[in-house]
């Protein structure tokens, strides 16, 4: 089979030059198939990475996550709820 070198590019504004990278790809006929499921999946995922402030919340977790500054379980979460008024 052979394989030739493709530019992985990107139509979307919001993806910088320095993010596109080379890699070999298999000479392949051009069709493919993709379940609905995971189009859909794959459109979402494109649309989190191009949300500039759905990344800094994400970079936020993360960090929150790396110095335990977490909350687990059930019973943590409604312990930090204000007590009710019933």
């Amino acid at each position: 089979m052979a394989v030739r070198k493709q530019s992985v590019a990107t139509d979307r504004p919001n993806v910088r030059e320095n993010t596109l990278a080379e890699r070999e790809i298999p000479h392949k006929p051009n069709g493919s198939r993709l379940g609905l499921d995971d189009l859909d999946s794959l459109e979402e995922t494109l649309d989190l990475l191009t949300d500039q402030a759905a990344i800094r919340e994400l970079v936020e977790a993360q960090a929150a996550i790396a110095s335990g500054d977490v909350v687990r379980g059930v019973d943590a979460v409604r312990a930090l709820r204000p007590p009710s008024t019933r």
